[in-house]
């Protein structure tokens, strides 16, 4: 009862033929409570595009409040209606609507003509905020690490090097210029493997958003009511660009596509470089957001201050320290914010245990009989080679002399026959 279904209309600028029509879900309203958009009357919009519905056959998408310059989330008011007001627009059919602040907000403009001539016509603020798409849609993400493979996807095998190599670690250590981009990224660019990119680097601003996480989807950490908040990018918004950087291309990942966005899912767009590559600290600005888990049964909810994108900070640990971890993590104020992917370690740790006790049992017992073996072998050698002895010692050899000139020969053959029995073992 919260939504209102607004009349399709017809995008009719040609450079965006493909496009037939969006259907934009949940708008608000101006501020005499009347829609903004008329049957019949044709509008140049600007909307962030969700996705494509493939059973209609439609874009899906809502109104971009920030294209006209809003920065600020504060461009409606959550209105409750009035007896006068639902007389006045029984259309409504509920007792509350969202009230646009300021009608000049609204990021949609009426046509007289076709687009095109009404960008021709010199609108700045239009025209604006259509090379700022055109920017947006030629641009990628890059995404900074130390290690790729601490990456979620790649960690868990949903994301794997399809062609090419991964990053080695002196070229993470130098800031090295190289990239690893998704193979279809590589394929659409016509690009291949050796081939460089060139980037102008802009620091995207990104909406807050949150989700529910699916039983299960994350480990044994996703409880059944637990969310994760995760930042969508807004693109180019005239900002000005940090640097040109040019990377080589030295390998490919493949990840299963999806058109969803969440903490533990990177992009198809992703290009990932060494975090040295490039000088500066990005998308540190502190943002409060909250985080809801189900922590043995109770709902706990965390409003923690974040320095960073959900999800771009991951840890290496030891296995077997996630509690140590987790409690020093606690006491640092960010309790309950990490997940954690050992790859099944901890469901087998205690039969790893167990055969490091056999194993090590078994590596004492070894030691033990060789000793017994070699001291017996040594006693018989000793027994057999009194002959011998007595020979040296009647002309006129030192006892310590005989006895390391017996010793010294079986000694090696021990030696050798001991190495070589642990290679062999």
């Amino acid at each position: 009862d919260d939504l209102n279904i607004l009349p399709n209309f017809v995008v009719e600028d040609s450079r965006y033929e493909d496009i037939e029509y969006i259907s934009i879900s949940g708008t608000s309203l101006t501020t005499d409570l009347e829609f903004p958009f008329k049957a019949g009357e044709k509008y140049i919009i600007y909307a962030y595009i969700s996705g494509y519905d493939y059973e209609n056959k439609r874009w899906q998408g809502n109104l971009n409040y920030r294209s006209l310059g809003n920065t600020d989330y504060d461009y409606e008011e959550y209105y409750v209606l009035s007896e006068d007001d639902k007389k006045e627009h029984p259309e409504y059919n509920r007792n509350h609507v969202y009230k646009i602040l300021d009608d000049s907000m609204l990021p949609c403009h009426i046509l007289s003509t076709d687009a095109q001539s009404f960008l021709d016509s010199g609108n700045e603020i239009w025209n604006e905020i259509v090379n700022n798409c055109r920017i947006t849609k030629s641009s990628t993400e890059i995404l900074l690490t130390d290690d790729m493979y601490s990456i979620y996807s790649f960690n868990v095998g949903d994301a794997f090097v399809l062609t090419g190599r991964a990053i080695r670690n002196d070229e993470y250590e130098e800031g090295a210029k190289v990239c690893v981009i998704n193979s279809s990224f590589l394929y659409a660019n016509d690009l291949k493997i050796g081939d460089k990119i060139k980037l102008s680097v802009y620091e995207s601003d990104f909406i807050e958003d949150y989700k529910m996480i699916k039983s299960g989807s994350v480990g044994e950490a996703a409880g059944e009511n637990d969310t994760e908040d995760y930042f969508k990018p807004l693109g180019y918004k005239g900002q000005d660009f940090i640097t040109e950087v040019e990377y080589e291309i030295v390998g490919t990942y493949r990840i299963p596509p999806s058109m969803d966005r969440g903490e533990l899912i990177i992009s198809q767009n992703i290009i990932i470089v060494p975090s040295k590559s490039i000088e500066g600290d990005f998308n540190t600005k502190p943002v409060e957001a909250e985080v809801v888990r189900d922590v043995d049964g109770t709902i706990q909810r965390f409003k923690m201050e974040r320095t960073s994108i959900p999800g771009s900070f991951s840890v290496v640990i030891e296995n077997g320290k996630t509690e140590e971890f987790e409690e020093e993590m606690a006491v640092l104020g960010y309790g309950g914010m990490f997940y954690y992917f050992d790859q099944n370690y901890s469901q087998i740790s205690g039969l790893l245990d167990g055969y490091m006790k056999t194993a090590s049992f078994i590596v004492f017992i070894s030691i033990l009989a060789w000793v017994c073996i070699a001291a017996v072998f040594l006693s018989i050698y000793m027994i057999s080679s009194r002959k011998s002895l007595a020979t040296m010692l009647s002309l006129g050899s030192g006892r310590i002399k005989a006895f390391m000139s017996e010793m010294t020969g079986i000694s090696l053959i021990i030696f050798i026959a001991s190495i070589v029995g642990l290679i062999v073992g």
